[in-house]
């Protein structure tokens, strides 16, 4: 049992988790588009505070994590609020591809800084999004180290935004962009997060 499966229970209490989310949210509307015809995909969903802020508003919605405690209560979550078009499916970004799986959009917040190989990964989004399609990700500017207090997960301390937009434009990414919009609080630090956004 990882980190994440043994906090999936309590994940959720976190005000700082909460509002993270909601900014993210916030922020995306600024770039994306989505109806009610847009297939989703949310990478490191984790409990669904991210995802289920576009749920109500797309076709249907995948959350990807790698931690089966996080999916078990995102699926319990979806179950108690009735919500039929928001799926959970076990996912490792460095061994699992999408198969034939197309998509309209991806996100992800606060889940690149765990993957081992971004550039790859991104390559592995771009093929599967459909024309058109977009990305949208938040995640942490690059920090020393202090913001996780265990970083046995932790494969970047962060990102430069401006070398995330180059690796996702190397994937094949254009009309990228990127902001710095929020800035987590903590007894030791604050810590900025960037928004990048591009499209197929």
């Amino acid at each position: 049992m990882n980190r994440f499966d043994k906090e999936a229970i309590t994940w959720d209490s976190s005000d700082r988790r909460v509002n993270m989310a909601q900014a993210a949210y916030v922020e995306s509307l600024k770039y994306i588009t989505i109806d009610k015809t847009t297939e989703a995909v949310d990478f490191g969903v984790g409990t669904g505070l991210f995802l289920t802020k576009f749920q109500p508003y797309v076709k249907s919605i995948i959350g990807l994590d790698s931690s089966q405690g996080m999916l078990d209560v995102f699926q319990q979550k979806m179950n108690d609020l009735g919500i039929e078009n928001a799926k959970p499916m076990l996912f490792d970004a460095e061994k699992d591809g999408f198969a034939e799986m197309k998509f309209d959009l991806f996100i992800s917040s606060m889940s690149f800084h765990h993957v081992i190989n971004v550039e790859s990964f991104l390559k592995k989004i771009y093929k599967s999004l459909k024309p058109g399609g977009q990305i949208c990700i938040a995640d942490l500017v690059l920090e020393d180290g202090s913001f996780h207090s265990d970083n046995a997960s932790v494969h970047h301390f962060g990102f430069k935004p401006e070398v995330f937009i180059e690796l996702m434009q190397k994937a094949g990414f254009k009309n990228t962009k990127t902001t710095i919009f929020f800035e987590i609080e903590k007894k030791h630090g604050n810590f900025p997060v960037f928004l990048a956004y591009g499209e197929k």
